[in-house]
């Protein structure tokens, strides 16, 4: 089961590598970061995937890469349906992981 795993990430990172390539190519030949964000949905990478294709096939920040990513009209439906996900997350990390009352306990 770990090999089939280990096969499968290395096959992703190769498919990642080469879109890199071909985003870099494309961007060179003319064409706008929206359309290499299509080619990327339609290359069935996920909302991350893209961000780090993207991210090393130009030179834009992270934050900005990730904003055109999810704003790009391809994604809309995963964001909207992940959003309260996101919120959910957002405010479990706002508190601390542990009580005060049990933080102590915690480092004996």
């Amino acid at each position: 089961m770990r090999n089939n795993e280990t096969m499968k990430e290395v096959k992703r990172h190769l498919l990642r590598e080469k879109l890199v390539k071909e985003s870099r190519k494309r961007l060179e030949a003319g064409a706008t970061l929206e359309d290499i964000i299509l080619m990327l949905h339609d290359g069935n990478l996920s909302i991350p995937e893209s961000i780090w294709v993207l991210h090393h096939a130009s030179d834009l920040s992270l934050p900005q890469l990730k904003n055109l990513v999810t704003m790009h009209p391809v994604w809309e439906r995963v964001v909207r349906e992940t959003e309260p996900l996101h919120d959910e997350l957002e405010k479990a990390l706002s508190k601390p992981l542990i009580p005060r009352k049990n933080r102590a306990k915690t480092r004996r």
